[in-house]
């Protein structure tokens, strides 16, 4: 590198160093922001205008985060909504097919309709004058006792008690005359079991102040026990039960 070369350099390395010592000197001169906000200050109508430039960019930032979670909601909701509703379509079946009845499952009830026979034929019509089938429990818990036995219809209801507010009710009702019947299902749940090795229902109360049910049927008569007592106890008299 020759002289005038080496002068070239320094010179215009000189001026970088010049200018960049103007410029900061020209930056230290000016006022803070605070000074200049108090100085000059902006018009009330621009002021708004910047303010609702950011709210707009707000809403629209979380517009687009909202759209982009509610596809992946979309996309997980065709995926488990078919398989939930195949569940308890499964499930359901399974039930009707516990003992040929219909349970209809609404938001707080169980509507059950007993339609046909065990067979699967539709029940027969009990000939005229022909007293219809009547079961009895052959064990009753400590203490109770049949209270009342009546007929309302062709429903044949017997009460026992034990004589300390405890109660267990037993509803027989001929296949040929059985319509609707409604459980509380909010405040029990569903399980499958049998009795006297044949398939039957239990809905569990969920509080000691609810009461349970067991159901099952005969060839001719539906079943159905309630009480507020324990399950085990309940599934025991309907075990025991026997056609007079």
């Amino acid at each position: 590198m020759n002289e005038s070369e080496l002068n070239v350099r320094l010179f215009d390395t000189l001026l970088k160093a010049a200018a960049a010592e103007d410029f900061q000197r020209e930056l230290d001169a000016l006022p803070s922001g605070q000074e200049l906000s108090g100085e000059y200050a902006l018009p009330e109508r621009l002021t708004k205008r910047i303010r609702d430039l950011i709210r707009e960019s707000d809403r629209r930032s979380r517009q687009k985060k909202f759209l982009r979670l509610a596809k992946r909601a979309a996309v997980i909701a065709s995926i488990v909504i078919p398989v939930s509703l195949g569940s308890l379509l499964s499930v359901e079946a399974s039930r009707n097919a516990i003992f040929n009845s219909v349970l209809e499952w609404k938001a707080e009830h169980v509507d059950i309709y007993f339609e046909e026979t065990t067979s699967g034929a539709p029940a027969e019509e009990s000939p005229a004058g022909e007293q219809p089938e009547v079961w009895e429990p052959q064990y009753l818990p400590e203490g109770f006792f049949m209270a009342e036995e009546k007929n309302v219809g062709p429903v044949h209801i017997t009460t026992y008690e034990d004589g300390k507010g405890a109660s267990v009710t037993f509803t027989q009702t001929p296949l040929d005359k059985a319509g609707k019947m409604s459980i509380d299902s909010e405040h029990t749940t569903y399980h499958e079991i049998t009795i006297k090795g044949e398939k039957a229902v239990l809905f569990e109360a969920k509080g000691a102040q609810d009461r349970s049910y067991v159901l099952w049927q005969s060839k001719k008569t539906s079943l159905v026990l309630s009480s507020t007592i324990s399950k085990d106890e309940l599934i025991r008299i309907a075990e025991s039960a026997e056609q007079q």
